[in-house]
């Protein structure tokens, strides 16, 4: 069996030939001066070979080992050539955190409020993507994840932190069950974010309050549009951002009524609002 300084002294001819290094290792001379490892087996009755590289950049030392690994995969009865092929297909086909996130993104958000969904993806873009956007999902690990999360909420950004980990959250879920991961590793830190203290924001509970508030708001100084929209809020309990999007088509002045469509409601449901005719002297003057 040749050793290392035989290899390197080994010189080209003008045809390849085989140097014989140990049971099945052996080095291919080639004629342009290359000489290549090759592992010769057989599998299930025939005759097979697979590369392991060049030498002297591939080692003896580096190729036993190839070899050893092969032999034991042949003791298990697998074809090292075989796996090797579906090792490759494998890592062709692993994809990364982005990709997957933004699979999850359309497929969770295709019927949602347009608004919310760009949110999403706009805080994904950018605290997640530049980060770890092109890592293969299965490659993350819960450290270089809560790295980045701890520093969203380090900034003062406690519950956009929180929302941007349940992203990732649901990305990891989704990769499990397409196969790119094998599990969500936000639960390995599971309870370490910060929370923000929830504080309820004072009630008008009586009517000399409510009645304040009303006469303050027909003092208000500022635009027509918004006082107009604070006494709409006063009749209807609408949230702002639904009173702020709505359209005139949502507004049936005969019946008195407003519909907000499902795809605006958090229940995605058709949300009908009756209003009185206060409201309906109200929504004159914004449409006049």
């Amino acid at each position: 069996m040749a050793n290392n300084l035989e290899l390197l002294n080994a010189k080209p001819t003008k045809k390849d030939y085989t140097i014989n290094v140990d049971t099945g290792l052996t080095v291919l001379v080639k004629s342009t001066g290359s000489k290549l490892w090759r592992f010769r087996y057989s599998f299930s009755g025939k005759r097979c070979m697979i590369s392991l590289g060049k030498y002297p950049q591939i080692s003896i030392k580096q190729a036993k080992a190839k070899q050893r690994e092969y032999m034991d995969m042949l003791e298990k009865g697998i074809n090292p050539s075989v796996h090797r092929q579906v090792q490759k297909v494998k890592l062709a086909t692993r994809q990364d955190f982005k990709t997957i996130a933004l699979q999850w993104h359309a497929k969770h958000y295709q019927n949602s409020n347009d608004r919310h969904s760009k949110l999403v993806l706009q805080r994904l873009e950018k605290y997640i993507f530049p980060q770890i956007g092109k890592i293969p999902l299965g490659d993350i690990e819960a450290p270089m994840l809560f790295n980045i999360i701890e520093g969203i909420q380090d900034q003062g950004y406690i519950e956009t932190g929180k929302r941007v980990n349940g992203y990732c959250s649901m990305t990891f879920r989704y990769g499990v069950a397409k196969g790119h991961c094998s599990r969500d590793i936000t639960q390995d830190y599971r309870g370490m974010l910060k929370s923000i203290k929830s504080k309820h924001m004072p009630t008008l509970t009586t009517q000399e309050e409510i009645s304040e508030l009303l006469q303050d708001i027909n003092n208000y100084h500022g635009t027509t549009i918004v006082k107009t929209a604070l006494l709409i809020s006063a009749y209807v309990f609408v949230r702002p951002s639904e009173l702020a999007s709505s359209k005139w088509d949502y507004i049936d002045f005969e019946k008195s009524h407003w519909l907000i469509p499902a795809k605006y409601m958090k229940m995605k449901r058709d949300h009908l609002i009756p209003f009185p005719k206060q409201v309906k002297e109200l929504l004159g003057v914004c449409r006049s």
